[in-house]
């Protein structure tokens, strides 16, 4: 564990999982934070688990903290929280990970280290925050859930649609109360800045992911499959992601080119995913070293329909000189140029002919993977990227 610098500010940093592995956006996003902040501050790390913790985890983050606390939320209390959140009015996403007891502890600890700053990630630790405090406060919204819920909610049927709309509502106005509470709140891209539902959505600071490029480089290996999609695939974007390539745009490969080969890599596929397993379709599950899946692959696909935030799988496969495809919806927090850096496309039609273009043209793809990768060198640096935090947790509150 880092040693107490005394010079520095302290910083509690309060996450709702253990950021490692880093095998969802919001583990890389606090980890790499972490990672630029200790540079800066003296931090106590505050993480809410309600899985399995990594054995790894400690050893990893210890080199960025000076105070380690991982506090365990076990089944029954996520079912009681729940159920809690239906009866006070508080967003699912919220009440899930809310706990009197590790309320408690967190208020302790917090005391006990004193901070000249506490700095929360996601909407699901704002309860856990004290408001009457000295230390400045500031929230990372990183998305704007109530968005990703309603694109959610236009795609859902019967109960299911019913308690995304009440879910959105809620967040909705929980959003509001956020900005209101906190000193200040930061997010992830201009694309969720714009849809918060605030009016002084623009006091809101923009704080971009980045990649490391030094461990996400190209490497010459052997191709053995022509399109990956990769991330978490219990989540409900990549799902659909993967449900759209497998179902709609496999088919229409087929057609012109019948020995494609297709690979889903990431953690936690579900049902629908592994079934989708065949001569052209690889599922993989979980894999140690990304960077695997991403070097032996002609192509990396990305066609989120739902969702919201800055894509990590893009940035990760661009850095590693991948040429990549995407929709327009993913670009948008991106701002690569189409045909430049990045191919677009929407439909399956679409997204067939670009797959094809690229397979068979290797110069284009060449050309397009050397300047994604250009490209996010000059954009998307972790350090670069971080500064406006930085900045904006040494304020004053």
């Amino acid at each position: 564990m880092s040693d107490p610098d005394l010079n520095k500010p302290k910083l509690v940093f309060l996450v709702s999982r253990v950021p490692f592995p880093l095998e969802k956006g919001d583990k890389l996003r606090a980890f790499h934070q972490l990672r630029i902040l200790s540079k800066d501050f003296s931090i106590a790390l505050i993480a809410i688990s309600h899985d399995e913790i990594h054995e790894k985890a400690r050893s990893e983050l210890e080199p960025f903290c000076a105070e380690i606390h991982f506090l365990p939320i076990g089944k029954i209390s996520v079912m009681i929280n729940l159920f809690r959140a239906l009866i006070n009015g508080k967003p699912l996403q919220v009440g899930y990970f809310f706990n009197k007891g590790t309320y408690e502890q967190i208020q302790k600890i917090i005391r006990n280290f004193n901070p000249s700053v506490i700095y929360g990630q996601l909407l699901r630790v704002a309860e856990y925050v004290p408001q009457e405090t000295e230390a400045r406060t500031v929230l990372d919204y990183q998305d704007t859930f109530s968005k990703g819920v309603e694109r959610r909610r236009e795609r859902s049927f019967g109960l299911m649609r019913q308690v995304m709309t009440l879910e959105q509502k809620r967040l909705i106005k929980y959003e509001k109360l956020v900005f209101d509470k906190f000193d200040a709140c930061t997010i992830i891209s201009e694309q969720d800045r714009q849809f918060l539902p605030l009016a002084d959505r623009n006091e809101v600071t923009i704080v971009r992911n980045g990649v490391d490029m030094d461990f996400f480089h190209p490497m010459n290996e052997e191709k053995n499959t022509d399109v990956l999609f990769a991330g978490n695939m219990g989540y409900p974007p990549n799902v659909l992601a993967c449900e759209f390539l497998g179902r709609d745009v496999l088919p229409l490969l087929k057609r012109e080119k019948p020995d494609i080969r297709i690979t889903f890599s990431g953690a936690r596929p579900t049902a629908s995913i592994v079934e989708m397993a065949s001569n052209h379709v690889e599922v993989t599950g979980w894999v140690d070293d990304m960077r695997d899946s991403y070097a032996r692959t002609r192509l990396f696909v990305a066609p989120m329909k739902i969702g919201t935030g800055l894509q990590n799988k893009l940035l990760e496969a661009m850095s590693m000189g991948i040429p990549c495809i995407t929709t327009p919806l993913a670009n948008n927090a991106l701002q690569a140029n189409d045909g430049e850096h990045i191919v677009l496309a929407s439909s399956p039609n679409d997204f067939c002919d670009r797959i094809l273009e690229l397979l068979e043209d290797r110069d284009k793809a060449a050309r397009i993977g050397d300047a994604g990768r250009t490209f996010v060198q000059g954009q998307y640096s972790w350090t670069a990227q971080t500064q406006p935090l930085v900045e904006l947790l040494k304020e004053h509150p």
